[in-house]
C-alpha cells in the first residue's frame, strides 16, 4: 500500500514546505521539499520493507534510514548516476524485514546542495504486488492500445501505458488475491469516465477528468477498493 507524503502516519520535520497542485506526475500532485540541514521524516508501517517516493535526478540528498531504533542507519544515495528529473520514482528500498511493525526515521542529508522532494512511502507486505499494464494476467476488450516508449521523465511505471479513445464502452479485467486494489491513471480534462465492478457486482462510477485539476496528472489513483474478504476477487474497469 502507498501513504502519501500528507498521510497523518508521516511526521515530516524540519521540510521547507508542501508543494501541491503539481502537473509532473506525482502521487495525489504533491510533494514536501526542503534544502535544509537537519530535516528527517518519520513513519510507522505494518510490513516486510518500503520504497520511498520521490523526485530523483543528480542532486537528491542522500538519506540515512533508521529502522527500529537502529544504532547504524542503511544511507541510500539516490542522486548516482541520475541526469535529467524522474517523477514517482523510488529513492532507495529496505526490504527483508520480519513482517510487523516497524518504525522508520529517515534523515535527509543536503551536503553540497541537495535537496529532497519527497512523495510518499509505498509499503511492502506479505501480499503487495503492483502489476503493470503490459501483464498478460490483465485482459483488454477491443480498441485498448499501447503507448509505450514514453518519456521516462514523465513517472509513468515502465514508461507505458493502454490508452482507449473509441466510442464503446470497453473494458479491463484483472484477477487478484487479497482484500483490496488501486486502479492507477494517467488522467487529463479529456479523460472518460469508468464503471468499476468488483466480483461483477457494480462498486462504484467514476468521473476520471474529474480528478484532473485542468491539467494532465499521472500516477494517480482514480478507483481504490478496501476492506474485501481476503480471497480471490476480480476487478472490471468499463470505459463510459
Amino acid at each position: 500500500y502507498f501513504m502519501n507524503n500528507t498521510d497523518p502516519r508521516i511526521k515530516i520535520n524540519n521540510f521547507q514546505g508542501l508543494s501541491s497542485q503539481r502537473k509532473h506526475g506525482d502521487f495525489s500532485r504533491d510533494v514536501w521539499y526542503t534544502y535544509n540541514e537537519g530535516g528527517s521524516i518519520e513513519f510507522t508501517f505494518i510490513g516486510t520493507g518500503f520504497d520511498i517516493m520521490g523526485e530523483k535526478h543528480n542532486q537528491t540528498a542522500d538519506l540515512n534510514v533508521y529502522v527500529d531504533g537502529a544504532a547504524d542507519p542503511i544511507t541510500l544515495t539516490p542522486s548516482q548516476g541520475e541526469q535529467g528529473y524522474r517523477y514517482a520514482r523510488s529513492l532507495g528500498k529496505v526490504d527483508g524485514l520480519e513482517y510487523g511493525e516497524h518504525n522508520v526515521r529517515i534523515d535527509v542529508d543536503v551536503t553540497g546542495g541537495k535537496f529532497i522532494e519527497f512523495d510518499g512511502v509505498m509499503v511492502h507486505g506479505q501480499n503487495f504486488t503492483f502489476v503493470d499494464d503490459i501483464d498478460p494476467a490483465i485482459l483488454y476488450t477491443s480498441n485498448w492500445q499501447s503507448f509505450g516508449n514514453r518519456n521516462d521523465n514523465l513517472g509513468e511505471y515502465g514508461a507505458t501505458l493502454k490508452y482507449n479513445d473509441s466510442a464503446d464502452e470497453s473494458t479491463i479485467e484483472y484477477t487478484f488475491t487479497g482484500t483490496g486494489i488501486d486502479a492507477m491513471f494517467t488522467i487529463s480534462p479529456d479523460s472518460s469516465g469508468v464503471r468499476a465492478y468488483i466480483d461483477d457486482q457494480l462498486d462504484k462510477e467514476v468521473d476520471i477528468s474529474a480528478l484532473s485539476g485542468g491539467g494532465t496528472i499521472r500516477n494517480t489513483i482514480g478507483y481504490s477498493v478496501d476492506g474485501l474478504t481476503y480471497g480471490q476477487h476480480t476487478i472490471k474497469l468499463e470505459k463510459i
